[in-house]
């Protein structure tokens, strides 16, 4: 026996946690000591790259091998535990399989990081088991999936880092609030839709604990139908804001006390009117150390800084009173 197939056990696995759940399950191959050991590794990751793994196949052969794979390893690993669970697809998945593994890793407990990425087959409905795993640090949710409704039992109590790529969320955005409700220690929350009607839901940020904020939403796709009226920022602790969207009609509420680096990208400042008012938000940068403006164009930029201008005269104005 050679000297690393005669470390403990323990240390085996947690060296091939490190790699995709293909290469550790090919080290199987090696000699009857790696047989099993890829099953109680913490980690699963299947990735879209793991396709080389059916030389041979394309299409519906591809898809059907990736499932074989993915069930077979959930199979072979038994009820150990899952640290983290990975599923990078971009092909055609059907939703029942992807709920079927969801729930399978849920099932396990002590799962603390989920990440989705798929290309499912029509929208495909989170298992509602998610919103209650009290384990979850970090999850992670790329297209294909939908959030119809958040039960009133969601509960994230550990959950850090929120970040949804695409994600629509049904109930004119209630889901999305309850969501971020039931995240009582959310400290990381990025939102990233590439056209204009999967950014539509999300017009209220509301979080007491959230510290770092992302949102990009730059397409036209839904813009000329939707009922994009107003923003609200209520996140007293963020001190980082990259904000690139389309500019509502308002800002009613914008809570950002803490903010100390703000990057903008705002498409309509060249447009500001009546209809179109920023001041508000131009107010809650007053804390601002460091503010990037990279991304704005020449007479956009102008049209800001007139705002700011704007935005101090009616600050001294207040003090005044």
């Amino acid at each position: 026996m050679d000297r690393i197939s005669g470390l403990p056990d323990e240390i085996l696995c947690h060296t091939l946690s490190f790699l995709s759940t293909k290469e550790a399950a090919s080290t199987s191959l090696l000699s009857m000591r790696w047989r099993n050991l890829f099953t109680f590794t913490p980690n699963l990751r299947f990735v879209e790259e793991d396709e080389d793994l059916f030389n041979g196949n394309t299409g519906l052969d591809v898809f059907r091998s990736f499932c074989d794979f993915v069930d077979r390893v959930l199979a072979v690993s038994g009820n150990s535990p899952v640290k983290e669970f990975t599923l990078n697809y971009h092909h055609d998945v059907e939703s029942a399989h992807i709920n079927l593994w969801i729930s399978n890793v849920l099932s396990r407990g002590v799962l603390d990081h989920l990440y989705l990425h798929v290309l499912a087959r029509g929208r495909t409905p989170l298992p509602l088991a998610v919103f209650t795993c009290k384990t979850l640090v970090k999850l992670k949710l790329g297209r294909g999936f939908v959030i119809p409704m958040v039960p009133e039992s969601a509960s994230l109590p550990a959950l850090k880092s929120l970040f949804l790529d695409c994600i629509r969320f049904d109930n004119h955005g209630y889901a999305f609030e309850a969501l971020l409700s039931a995240c009582r220690v959310l400290e990381q929350l990025l939102i990233r839709g590439m056209d204009f009607e999967d950014w539509e839901w999300c017009r209220t940020v509301s979080s007491a604990t959230l510290k770092r904020l992302t949102i990009s939403c730059l397409g036209f796709r839904g813009f000329c139908d939707a009922d994009f009226k107003s923003t609200t920022f209520d996140t007293p602790s963020l001190t980082y804001l990259d904000y690139a969207s389309f500019l509502p009609d308002e800002y009613p509420i914008v809570n950002l006390d803490s903010l100390v680096e703000a990057k903008l990208n705002l498409m309509g400042m060249r447009i500001v009117t009546n209809i179109r008012n920023p001041t508000n938000l131009i107010k809650g940068l007053r804390n601002v150390e460091i503010l990037d403006l990279s991304t704005l164009k020449t007479c956009e930029v102008s049209v800001l800084c007139s705002f700011l201008f704007f935005c101090s005269i009616l600050l001294q104005l207040e003090k005044i009173k």
